[in-house]
Parts: structure tokens; sequence; C-alpha cells
């Protein structure tokens, strides 16, 4: 198994809207793709007024083949590309990561 954190510095007021996008926007794309987010956070733990909240997400992939055809059919999806063209403006940065378990004998070294 494979999971992606991605991790949003949503600027001041725009918590809200990047969640939501989130959810009714990019979320059913990655369904779509056999991907499920299995975890939100944000940090801290209340939405900051002066500076950036991080908004960490966690994806799951159930194997090696299913987070390449994922990441392939999503770099060609227009819905993918207008997602990040929404959400960037109101990011001060972002920061993903691929992450997997290493004793899981199936992910390639």
């Amino acid at each position: 198994m494979v999971h992606v954190s991605d991790l949003l510095a949503v600027a001041p007021g725009h918590l809200d809207e990047v969640r939501r996008r989130v959810l009714d926007d990019y979320g059913p794309v990655m369904t779509e793709l056999d991907v499920q987010l299995v975890h939100t956070w944000i940090n801290p733990a209340v939405e900051l007024i002066d500076r950036p909240t991080e908004l960490l997400l966690l994806w799951q992939f159930p194997d090696v083949a299913a987070f390449w055809r994922a990441r392939r059919m999503a770099a060609a999806d227009a819905r993918v590309l207008a997602f990040w063209d929404a959400v960037t403006p109101v990011l001060a940065s972002r920061e993903r990561k691929v992450l997997c378990d290493p004793e899981d004998t199936t992910v390639l070294r």
C-alpha cells in the first residue's frame, strides 16, 4: 500500500474554501482513480487569522501500480488541473510526500 501526504499551507480566511474544494472537486476525481482520502488534519488545531493554517491530507493507494496509474491519469485530467489552479492562489506553500511501510514487500526499492 502507498500513501501520499499533501501538506497545504492555506492563507488566512481560505481554509473552508480549500477544504470544500478538496471534498467536492478533487476528492471525487481521486475516488474515480481508486484513491481514498483516509485522513484530514489541520495544524494547529484552530484556523489561524494572522498566518497560514496547515491542511494535511492523507491519501491511500491500494498498491504501487495504482499510484502510478492515478498519477498519470490525474496529470491529464482537466478537473485536477482546475482544482490546483483554483487553490494555488490561496496557498502559501504545498508539499507532497509519498510514503510506504518499510516492511511492505510489494513496494519496489
